[in-house]
C-alpha cells in the first residue's frame, strides 16, 4: 500500500518538480509577467498566452498587431460622446493611440464597480492624455455598460443598461440582462480581432503575435467577468486554430488584474488540473490520497501557487 502511495505522490508532483526544474519548458513567470508555453496547455497548439504588467504606451513599443477598444481610447480626449455599432474593427498601419497621464491614473488599482458615465449626447469631460503612435492598430467597438435612472414611489433607481445596434435596430437591455448581452457581444469582438489580425499578418511567416487589453473593463462593464471573457475567448480560439498564432499577449496596468489574468491563465493547464486532482482527491476519504496529512497537502499546493505568483483555489 505504500508503494501505491509513493507511486500516487510521483504522478501529482512531477509536473510541479519539473516545473520547477525545467520552467522553460511549461511555465515561464517574472514579476510583471507569466506566460503560457504550448506544451503545458489540455490541448495541442503552438500558441503562446501571456499576461503582462504593462502600459498601451509600453505594449505598442512590441512588435505584432495591438488591439484596442474604441471607447475606451474616445474616454481618454474630449468631445460629444456618440452611439457606435458594437463590433465594428477597423485596422490601421499607423494610428495615433490616447492614454492617461500617469499623474492623472493614480487610482488605476481602484477595483471598485463603476459604469460608464456618459451617455449619447452628453460631453466628456477633458482629461490629460499621453498620444503615442503604433504601427498595426486594430480599433474594435466593444460593449460599454452605462447607468439608467427612473423615479420610482419618490425614489431614484438605479439600474445597468446596455444599449446596442443590431440589424438596423436599437435595443436596450437592463439589469443582468445587460451583462448577459453585452458579454456575447464582448466575446465576438475577441473573434473578430482575432480573425482580423490574420489577415493583417498573413504574408507574416516569422511571428504572428497579438497584443490584448483588457476590452470593456473601462467602459462599464466588470473588470473579473471581462478578463474571464477574454480568456476563455482566446483559449477556444487557440484551441481550434492552433497554429494561427505564435503568441497572444493580454497586457494590463493594474496589479489585481495581472493576479487575476494569472488565476485564469493557470487554470488551463495541465499543471493545473494535476494540482487540482491531488487538492480535491485528498478530500474524498475514498481515495488513497486521503491517508497523506493535509498540512503535506497544503504545503505543496501554496508552494505552487508562489513559485508562480498567483492563488490556486482563491
Amino acid at each position: 500500500m505504500i508503494k501505491t502511495i509513493i507511486i500516487f505522490i510521483c504522478i501529482f508532483i512531477s509536473p510541479v518538480y519539473s516545473m520547477q526544474k525545467s520552467p522553460s519548458h511549461t511555465i515561464k513567470t517574472t514579476q510583471n509577467s507569466l506566460t503560457i508555453l504550448p506544451a503545458s496547455l489540455m490541448f495541442p497548439s503552438q500558441t503562446k498566452i501571456t499576461i503582462t504588467k504593462q502600459s498601451l504606451f509600453e505594449a505598442s513599443k512590441n512588435t505584432g498587431i495591438i488591439v484596442v477598444g474604441k471607447n475606451q481610447q474616445k474616454i481618454s480626449s474630449p468631445g460629444l460622446e456618440s452611439f457606435d455599432i458594437v463590433g465594428e474593427i477597423y485596422s490601421f498601419l499607423e494610428k495615433p493611440l490616447y492614454e492617461k497621464n500617469k499623474d492623472d491614473d493614480s487610482a488605476s488599482d481602484d477595483d471598485t464597480y463603476k459604469p460608464y458615465p456618459y451617455h449619447p449626447g452628453q460631453q466628456r469631460k477633458p482629461i490629460k492624455i499621453t498620444q503615442l503612435l503604433s504601427r498595426h492598430v486594430l480599433v474594435v467597438t466593444e460593449p460599454r455598460i452605462t447607468e439608467s435612472f427612473y423615479i420610482d414611489e419618490k425614489k431614484a433607481i438605479t439600474n445597468l443598461m446596455y444599449d446596442v445596434i443590431r440589424k438596423n435596430e436599437c435595443l436596450s437591455f437592463t439589469g443582468n440582462e445587460a451583462i448577459t448581452q453585452a458579454s456575447k457581444d464582448l466575446a465576438s469582438c475577441y473573434k473578430k480581432a482575432l480573425n482580423r489580425g490574420l489577415t493583417i499578418l498573413r504574408y507574416n511567416v516569422k511571428e504572428k503575435i497579438i497584443f490584448f487589453p483588457t476590452l470593456s473593463a473601462d467602459v462599464g462593464f466588470p473588470r473579473d467577468k471581462a478578463a474571464r471573457i477574454a480568456v476563455e475567448t482566446v483559449f477556444e480560439f487557440i484551441k481550434n486554430n492552433p497554429k494561427a498564432y505564435n503568441n497572444v499577449t493580454f497586457f494590463v496596468k493594474r496589479r489585481s488584474d495581472e493576479v487575476l489574468y494569472r488565476n485564469l491563465l493557470l487554470q488551463k493547464t495541465k499543471l493545473f488540473h494535476n494540482m487540482y486532482l491531488f487538492y480535491w482527491g485528498h478530500k474524498d476519504g475514498g481515495t488513497i490520497l486521503s491517508w497523506l496529512p493535509m498540512d503535506v497537502i497544503d504545503y505543496i499546493v501554496k508552494l505552487t501557487g508562489v513559485k508562480l505568483g498567483i492563488n490556486f483555489f482563491c
